[in-house]
């Protein structure tokens, strides 16, 4: 309630205690100097007056003047989330502590398109992200409902990112190109993807992003693992400045692959224990000489020690392949694709290995 009422006998003395309860936040300045124009206002110091009226005759006995003087607040804690661009965040925070002090914690956000929840152990957010902007906003979490102990203060910032979508088939080239504009001036920029093994960047080096062109920035996608009905492979793309590190630009790539068809299957025994190099048949079956890619399915356990084979026209060569050692009897599937120099699929052969004591 904005006042309190009390009933006081005569020469009776009463300590009343109030507590001061600010949600606002950005720059501090103690200054009086007008807010330059489209900038927001900083929090200033201020005086808040506390009257004590008496109920019956209406006049003030008593005024107290609390002066507020904004000072720098340190965050505990500062998380950097990603969102696409007007979707709605939805996150699990995990509080540092295993057991809060009371058992309990009450969690306050100011910005309105956040909604924070405590759910023991864990504060739930759910942020809507505004088209084409970057979300800021701050967490309060306090030991107590009535918001007068402090327990910690989180800063969160959430990046928006542009949605790109990929199809695929298992081991097979498909490319997409992602445009970026530049800024006021050039920098030196280097694209990260968070699966390499899969995704491909072209450039893949440091190079220069022109300022106030737009830059192309391809992207080629080779998926290894089929996945499965309703799976989505989830895949974070990242421009950074190379010198500031600053995050330039952020994409989330949402990727489907489906198995490709298997033309030829090989039948392989192998001992436990030990390393094994094998090699394979392969005919071009084209009039004219071709140039093959070779690739695998499990790169970390069958192995293509020649990933180019140029084979002349209506003639064979041979897929030489290196096993890595199991020492448990186990059998394997693995797949070889073989594709043209654009990277799509010409054939994919299945390697079925019986590892056998």
């Amino acid at each position: 309630p904005d006042s309190l009422e009390l009933t006081l006998a005569p020469s009776e003395s009463v300590s009343v205690p109030f507590v001061f309860v600010s949600f606002a936040h950005g720059q501090h300045d103690a200054s009086v100097a007008p807010v330059a124009a489209g900038k927001a206002p900083p929090i200033r110091a201020r005086t808040i007056p506390v009257r004590f009226t008496s109920a019956r005759y209406g006049h003030t006995t008593l005024l107290v003047n609390v002066q507020v003087a904004p000072r720098p607040y340190t965050p505990d804690r500062v998380l950097h989330l990603a969102s696409g661009a007007e979707e709605s965040l939805k996150a699990s925070l995990r509080i540092c502590d295993v057991h809060p002090p009371n058992g309990e914690l009450f969690v306050h956000a100011v910005d309105p398109m956040a909604a924070v929840q405590w759910r023991d152990p864990d504060v739930t957010v759910k942020y809507r992200m505004q088209p084409g902007a970057t979300g800021e906003f701050f967490v309060m979490l306090y030991n107590d409902p009535y918001h007068a102990s402090l327990y910690a203060l989180w800063h969160i910032c959430v990046q928006p990112l542009q949605r790109i979508d990929f199809h695929g088939v298992l081991g097979q080239t498909c490319s997409k190109e992602l445009i970026v504009k530049g800024d006021r001036f050039s920098r030196r920029v280097q694209c990260y993807s968070s699966c390499p093994s899969e995704v491909d960047l072209v450039p893949a080096g440091a190079f220069q992003l022109v300022a106030a062109a737009y830059n192309k920035i391809s992207v080629n996608f080779r998926p290894l693992r089929q996945t499965a009905p309703g799976e989505t492979k989830q895949v974070r793309i990242h421009l950074v400045d190379v010198d500031s590190q600053e995050l330039v630009s952020a994409w989330h790539m949402r990727a489907t692959a489906a198995a490709p068809e298997v033309s030829k299957t090989f039948q392989i025994e192998l001992p436990l224990h030990q390393a094994a190099h094998k090699k394979i048949a392969y005919v071009n079956p084209w009039p004219a000489a071709r140039v093959f890619q070779l690739h695998t399915s499990d790169p970390i356990s069958v192995r293509v020690k020649e990933e180019r084979l140029d084979i002349p026209a209506k003639s064979k060569s041979y897929i030489r392949l290196w096993f890595a050692a199991e020492h448990r009897p186990v059998t394997k599937d693995t797949l070889i694709f073989v594709n043209d120099d654009r990277g799509q699929n010409e054939e994919c052969l299945l390697i079925r290995t019986n590892f056998i004591g």
